[in-house]
C-alpha cells in the first residue's frame, strides 16, 4: 500500500508538472517556429524542443542526414522502421540504428502522446523512404546509367556530324575559289587575294565549329552530372557557370537600351550641326555668303574649330552613359591616357594654336611670296602644324607655325 501510494503522489506530481508544461507550451505555439527536418529538399515535419543537450536545430540535422544515407541504400527495405518505447522516450529505429526519438515535450508541442507521435511520424517516414527506395534502387541506377551512355553517346555523334559538315564547307569554300572569290583591292594595291581569302575562310569556319563543339560540352557536361543524384547540384552549380555570365550580359544589354537611345540621338544632332556649319562654310568660301568683317580664307579654319568643340561637347554629353563609364578603373585609364597626350603633345599643340592665330593674322595666303628669316619662296601649303614653300631652286621648305609666330615675315605679294 505505501508503494502504491508513492506511485500516485509520483503520478500525481507528474500530472501537474505536465499540466504546467503544456500551459507553458500553448502561450509559446503562436509565436515558436518549429525546425524542419529536411530530406531531398522535402519538409517532412518540424522539431521544437530539446533533447540530450540537443537544440532543435541539431536535432533536425541529425535526422535528416541520417534518413539520407538510409535512403540511398540499395537494400533498404522501408517498413522495416520500427518503434520501441522506454519509460523516458519513443524511437523510431531501422535495425540497430535509431533515426528519430521523441520525448512527451515533443507530444505536447504536438497536442498527443509520444506514442501516436510517434507512429505518426513513422508513417512519413516510411512514406518518404519508399520514394527514396524508388529513386535510388538498382532498376533506376540501370536506367541513369542507360541515360548516362545515350547522352555520351549522342554527344560522339553531334561531334562528328560537326566535323563532317565542316569538312563539306570546307571543301565548298575551297570551290568558291574559281567561281565566285575576287581578289580584294584598294586602289593598285591587292589587299586580298582569292587564296588568302580561302585561307581566312577556312579559318573562321574553323574557329566556328571548335566554339560549336566548346557549346556543345557546356550543355553535355551539366547534362551528365544532373543524371544521378549524388552529382546533381554540382550540375547546376556547373550551368550557373554557364547561364550566370549570360544572363547578367543580357540583363545589362536590355538596361543599356535607354542610354543608348539617348547617345544615338546625340550624335545624330551633333551630325547635322556639323553639316549645317560645313554648309555655311562653304557658302562663304565661295563668297556667296558675305559676312562683314569676315573673310573667305577663314571660312574652313573656323568651320574645322567649330567641328573639334561640337565633338568634344558630344564626347562630354555621351561619356556618363558609356557603360562602366562610372567605374574606378575607367575613370583611371581617362585620366591616364588624357595625362598621356597632355605631356607628349605640348609641341603639337603649339603648332595648332600658331597655326590657327597665323590663319586668323592673315601675314600670307595660299601663292604669296614671302621671305622667312632665310628663307624666301611662294607658299604652296598651310596646315594646322607646318608651312611649306617653295623656294626660287625648287625646294620645297617645311616650317612649324611656332617658328613663323617667332619670327619676322616679310610678305612681297
Amino acid at each position: 500500500m505505501e508503494i502504491e501510494q508513492m506511485k500516485l503522489a509520483a503520478y500525481a506530481a507528474d500530472s501537474v508538472k505536465l499540466a504546467s508544461q503544456k500551459q507553458r507550451i500553448d502561450s509559446l505555439r503562436q509565436v515558436t517556429l518549429g525546425v524542419p527536418v529536411v530530406v531531398d529538399e522535402d519538409t517532412l515535419f518540424y522539431l521544437y524542443a530539446k533533447r540530450g543537450g540537443l537544440s532543435p536545430q541539431q536535432r533536425a540535422e541529425n535526422v535528416s542526414r541520417d534518413i539520407t544515407a538510409l535512403g540511398k541504400r540499395f537494400n533498404l527495405h522501408p517498413d522495416s522502421v520500427y518503434i520501441e518505447s522506454t519509460d523516458i522516450v519513443t524511437d523510431l529505429m531501422y535495425g540497430d540504428k535509431v533515426l528519430v526519438s521523441f520525448t512527451d515535450q515533443d507530444g505536447l508541442w504536438e497536442s498527443c502522446s509520444r506514442d501516436r507521435l510517434a507512429e505518426i511520424r513513422r508513417q512519413v517516414i516510411v512514406k518518404k523512404l519508399k520514394v527514396m527506395k524508388a529513386e535510388h534502387g538498382f532498376w533506376q541506377l540501370c536506367k541513369r546509367i542507360a541515360y548516362f551512355l545515350l547522352v555520351i553517346v549522342g554527344q560522339f555523334l553531334l561531334f562528328k556530324l560537326t566535323n563532317w559538315l565542316f569538312r563539306k564547307l570546307k571543301a565548298r569554300i575551297v570551290r568558291l575559289k574559281h567561281t565566285r572569290l575576287k581578289a580584294f583591292s584598294i586602289q593598285d594595291f591587292e589587299l586580298l587575294d582569292t587564296r588568302r581569302q580561302v585561307i581566312v575562310l577556312v579559318w573562321l569556319a574553323n574557329l566556328f565549329r571548335y566554339v560549336i563543339m566548346l557549346l556543345q560540352l557546356l550543355l553535355t557536361v551539366p547534362l551528365l552530372f544532373s543524371i544521378f543524384p549524388q552529382t546533381k547540384d554540382l550540375a547546376y552549380q556547373l550551368f550557373s557557370y554557364i547561364w550566370n555570365p549570360v544572363k547578367s550580359i543580357l540583363y545589362g544589354v536590355l538596361a543599356y537600351i535607354p542610354n543608348l537611345f539617348t547617345i544615338l540621338v546625340i550624335c545624330i544632332a551633333i551630325k547635322y550641326l556639323v553639316r549645317m556649319f560645313r554648309y555655311l562654310a562653304n557658302e562663304v568660301q565661295e563668297e556667296r555668303l558675305k559676312l562683314n568683317g569676315f573673310y573667305p580664307d577663314w571660312a574652313m579654319p573656323t568651320y574645322h574649330i567649330i567641328r573639334f568643340l561640337l565633338y568634344a561637347f558630344m564626347i562630354a554629353m555621351i561619356y556618363p552613359y558609356l557603360p562602366g563609364s562610372n567605374s574606378g578603373v575607367f575613370q583611371g585609364i581617362s585620366v591616364f591616357v588624357g595625362l598621356i597626350i597632355s605631356l607628349g603633345s605640348s609641341t603639337v599643340i603649339g603648332n595648332i594654336i600658331a597655326g590657327l592665330v597665323i590663319t586668323y593674322m592673315r601675314p600670307f595666303k595660299l601663292g604669296d611670296r614671302i621671305k622667312l628669316n632665310d628663307t624666301t619662296g611662294n607658299v604652296v601649303e598651310k596646315t594646322p602644324l607646318v608651312t611649306r614653300i617653295r623656294t626660287p631652286k625648287n625646294e620645297v621648305v617645311t616650317i612649324p607655325n611656332s617658328f613663323i609666330m617667332s619670327s619676322h615675315t616679310v610678305n612681297f605679294s
